[in-house]
């Protein structure tokens, strides 16, 4: 596998063992208390321009669970993820007391590598909420999940895990007047002989989200809010709705019923990561719908025409995206030269 040449990357430095970290702290911070759905309570009014940080994938371990190919639990390690996570925090917290700082930080999954619930997983997971408390208390957290967080065909107990570490794993939230639409993408994938506790969830999952559809399309009909956006991990195309299925977008029998109900509903974005590269399309006859991915906090990845991908030397940084009354605007910027100030 190749790749990419003249990087730059935090310095690597060598521990024992990755489970042995975070041990001096006793229970990792509760993310859970900083979720918008605290922080914002029915606000649906609009108060005027706002902006708010998207990122993806700070996956802590795939320098060696990944590029490295280390199955070790002793052996895998994660300060090169961590110290591009750190980089991110420290961006957003030169936001945070800005005269204009965020609304809040989204997170667009993978926050963590290993697959499964294992010991390596929650050591992981618990160096990232020890890094991600380090966000400006002011600031909210909105989380969703990503495969690696919950397993390509979740089971209730990947869920439960998420649920009890992160939150849930699919929710609803207004913020100064936006609809915030959070899914879990990973039920927009057609599984093969997928078990019945899976396609039972699903089905429960779609039931949901199109409730949600159609109540943000009567909200934004009324005016009683101002946009819909949504949040997820794995996104409906990367550059075109009618690409064909592949790992890295949604099921394109689900991406062809649910395209068009968003379109109808108003929802004018949906923000993804998965990709580990930025990439964007629109759908709709006019292009109603953009859909944004954005690339990793983490290990940023090139994509060949044969299907391989290997590490790139594209920067990681995170999308600023800024709402007007009128549309929704958005530009990636790499964390090594991250805005200090934020116009709107």
């Amino acid at each position: 596998m190749a790749t990419g040449s003249g990087l730059s990357r935090p310095a690597r430095t060598r521990r024992p063992s990755g489970i042995e970290l975070s041990s001096k702290y006793a229970q990792p911070p509760d993310v859970r208390l900083r979720s918008p759905l605290h922080a914002f309570k029915n606000d649906t009014a609009w108060r005027g321009p706002f902006y708010f940080i998207q990122g993806a994938d700070p996956q802590f371990g795939m320098f060696d669970g990944w590029l490295r190919k280390k199955t070790d639990f002793t052996e895998i390690t994660w300060e090169e993820d961590m110290a591009l996570m750190r980089l991110a925090v420290d961006d957003i917290n030169r936001l945070s007391i800005s005269p204009i700082p965020p609304a809040f930080f989204v997170i667009c999954g993978d926050l963590v590598h290993e697959f499964g619930i294992n010991e390596l997983k929650k050591a992981q997971e618990k160096d990232f909420l020890i890094t991600l408390n380090e966000v400006n208390p002011k600031i909210p957290i909105v989380l969703v999940p990503g495969n690696h967080d919950i397993q390509n065909t979740p089971g209730q107990a990947d869920l439960d895990h998420f649920k009890e570490t992160f939150g849930p794993d699919y929710y609803t939230f207004d913020a100064r007047g936006v609809r915030c639409i959070c899914i879990n993408s990973q039920f927009l994938k057609t599984v093969d002989e997928a078990p019945a506790s899976f396609l039972t969830l699903q089905l429960v999952f779609f039931k949901w989200f199109e409730a949600e559809i159609a109540r943000a399309k009567a909200d934004l009909q009324s005016k009683a809010i101002q946009h819909a956006i949504i949040f997820q991990h794995i996104s409906w195309f990367i550059q075109s709705p009618d690409e064909k299925t592949e790992y890295f977008n949604a099921d394109i029998e689900i991406r062809q019923q649910y395209l068009p109900k968003l379109i109808d509903a108003g929802i004018k974005a949906c923000f993804c990561g998965h990709y580990h590269k930025n990439a964007q399309g629109r759908a709709g006859p006019n292009g109603e719908l953009e859909v944004v991915t954005t690339t990793a906090i983490g290990m940023t990845l090139d994509h060949f025409p044969n299907g391989e991908v290997a590490m790139s030397s594209d920067p990681a940084g995170m999308r600023i995206v800024k709402v007007h009354g009128d549309a929704i605007t958005h530009e990636f910027h790499p964390s090594e030269n991250f805005p200090t100030e934020v116009k709107l």
